[in-house]
């Protein structure tokens, strides 16, 4: 008789719920949990072919090894007795911040998995951990730092106008696209920000600009605000500094001047700024790409930062507004030598260092290349495929062949693995139990957790990525920092410390607020 196991999908930072139908250790269906606070049953396309996901023939199935441009299969003992050996030639030749390790954003929804590789480079002594957050949505996490201190999260749920920049929620959080769908129909105001013509744009008012314009129209808007003096005064007095020198900034961007930059009428844009400054309770939506990852991307994130902050829409409903992160037990090691970028970009080493001590990944292919300031000739990738997604991928492969150990670690054969010189098999999240229900709340303001549950017994060979870092960890010989056996020890451990203790969460499997 088939098992219904309510988890999580870990597949993007929404974490929806998943109703999981197990008979004799084999998946037979899954469906969106109703009763779940976030996607009330529905799937997006992933999720709707997670089956198809779990159970495809291009699984790397076992260990393997390159030899002579081909790859071999090995044993598990084998690849990690090989791996930690070379490691620790590399380590005394030529210190132990040769030792490189990646991963992609599943390193930001799989928890477990970032802790246990920032505590595996501790132990070795590297002050290398990147990921896709040098590159992407660190951008609008730092501004927001930078203008409050603290990354303030949209809650457009209670909203009564949103503005949709650069982002289209129907192709990624298609929760928020069915959510103001309902709200518009209930009397929210709308405004889409895009230089393509969205769906949503139907909804609402639509303003096409220009690529890369939307820092200028930012600025113009402010510009509106300050002139017509709609700016929220009190909230302005009480609590922000600055806004002398801000009304200064802003008087060179007239919405008549930056028509001519952005393409956009300087009637829409004054439109548009008015709106947005006379309701309370107004909410701006970044999308990731489309604003983060540009040369000014970093500006026109802090420009809506104080858009939000002008209006007084800070930590009021429908705003942006500050939520609790759930407090899980710090598995980090100390480790004195700071990563690439510390020198060069101080601010995003100082804000990015906590909650995770990222490098600044821009500088990793030029420092692998020229050997600078340092040989970095290990490279540990998990869960990431930078051979696509790094920026300028020749030069990236470029670099590559400067590493002296290459090792890939992923459920599927990918660009970056094709380059290492061994790939290792990681399980999926239906595979394994860890942290559920993104509890850092940073995509839809609400913090909330579960145990993502293990449904089925890893196929194959394939093995969770934590257990992966513990056991190269051991292999070099740092069994005390490395004990634990599995999947819920690690967790439990996790929990130790939380308000939220580990069996609670045993006892409410839909998860708690």
């Amino acid at each position: 008789m088939a098992q219904i196991i309510k988890t999580d999908c870990g597949l993007c930072v929404n974490c929806c719920g998943l109703d999981v139908h197990v008979e004799d250790d084999r998946i037979i269906k899954i469906e969106g949990t109703k009763e779940h606070w976030l996607n009330a049953g529905s799937m997006c396309p992933k999720g709707e072919h997670l089956m198809d996901w779990v159970y495809s023939p291009n699984r790397l199935k076992y260990p393997m090894k390159k030899v002579n441009g081909r790859f071999q299969r090995i044993s598990w003992d084998q690849a990690m007795d090989e791996i930690a050996a070379r490691l620790n030639v590399l380590k005394e030749k030529y210190g132990s911040h040769t030792l490189m390790l990646w991963t992609g954003s599943v390193g930001v929804e799989h928890i477990e998995m970032s802790y246990f590789m920032q505590r595996f480079r501790g132990a070795f002594g590297s002050p290398h951990f990147y990921n896709a957050e040098g590159i992407c949505f660190r951008t609008r996490i730092l501004a927001r730092q930078m203008t409050f201190g603290r990354c303030p999260a949209e809650e457009p749920r209670n909203s009564n106008l949103v503005i949709l920049w650069g982002n289209n929620p129907d192709a990624s959080y298609f929760m928020n696209g069915k959510m103001i769908r309902e709200r518009v129909a209930q009397g929210m105001k709308l405004v889409v920000i895009d230089p393509r013509r969205i769906p949503l744009a139907d909804h609402g008012i639509y303003l096409q600009p220009r690529p890369g314009t939307d820092c200028a129209i930012a600025l113009a808007m402010m510009n509106v605000i300050i002139t017509e003096e709609l700016w929220d005064k009190e909230f302005v007095d009480k609590w922000t500094s600055g806004f002398d020198k801000l009304t200064e900034h802003v008087k060179a961007y007239t919405p008549e001047q930056v028509e001519i930059i952005s393409g956009v009428p300087a009637a829409d844009i004054k439109n548009v700024a008015r709106l947005y400054a006379t309701t309370d309770g107004s909410c701006i939506l970044e999308g990731v790409c489309s604003t983060n990852q540009q040369i000014n991307g970093l500006q026109t994130h802090r420009a809506n930062a104080i858009l939000q902050s002008i209006t007084g829409n800070v930590d009021v409903p429908g705003g942006w507004v500050t939520t609790p992160m759930l407090p899980l037990t710090d598995m980090r090691l100390p480790v004195e030598e700071k990563p690439l970028g510390a020198e060069e970009f101080p601010v995003f080493y100082q804000f990015g260092k906590r909650p995770a001590p990222y490098g600044s990944s821009s500088l990793l292919t030029e420092a692998i290349i020229k050997e600078k300031p340092y040989p970095i000739k290990a490279f540990i990738n998990a869960g990431g495929n930078p051979a696509v997604t790094f920026p300028d991928t020749k030069r990236f492969m470029e670099a590559m062949k400067n590493i002296e150990l290459n090792v890939c670690i992923d459920p599927f054969m990918t660009e970056t693995g094709e380059l290492a010189d061994y790939v290792l098999p990681a399980c999926t999240f239906l595979e394994e139990t860890g942290v559920g229900g993104f509890p850092y709340c940073l995509s839809h303001c609400t913090p909330y957790v579960m145990l993502r549950k293990k449904c089925i017994e890893p196929l194959h060979e394939s093995k969770a990525v934590w257990w992966i870092y513990n056991e190269l960890g051991r292999k070099l010989g740092y069994e005390e920092y490395f004990p634990w056996k599995t999947d819920e020890e690690v967790v439990e451990y996790l929990f130790s410390k939380s308000v939220i203790p580990y069996q609670k969460l045993v006892d409410n499997p839909e998860g708690r607020l």
